[in-house]
């Protein structure tokens, strides 16, 4: 199980230097399209649920006018740009099914 995790560990890396090497503006655009496809696929009950800001109560998004900073964490109380909303926190607590279903739709266009 250590060799394969390993690997795996390898493989991820490999793909964590090639984003990284990609424009920020293209780097953005597939999060955000990332963030679409775990949007559908959690609706669609094909993925597992993660702690992120897209399913938790104090996330809101899109409510600042501010097109680099929309979103707004209500626990830390902040201002968020979509690159910043994170996929695994440590804060997080599950919003209504209706409320992640809502917040999927405005922050990643599902």
């Amino acid at each position: 199980g250590r060799a394969l995790a390993k690997k795996f560990s390898q493989a991820m890396a490999f793909a964590f230097d090639a984003v990284d090497e990609l424009p920020d503006q293209t780097q953005e655009a597939l999060f955000t399209s990332l963030l679409a496809m775990m949007g559908k696929l959690q609706q669609a009950e094909r993925f597992p649920e993660i702690r992120a800001c897209a399913t938790c109560k104090h996330f809101a998004p899109n409510v600042h006018p501010d097109a680099q900073a929309p979103h707004h964490c209500r626990f830390v109380d902040v201002p968020l740009p979509q690159s910043l909303l994170r996929l695994d926190c440590p804060e997080h607590e599950p919003a209504s099914p209706a409320v992640t279903r809502r917040h999927w739709r405005q922050v990643g266009q599902v």
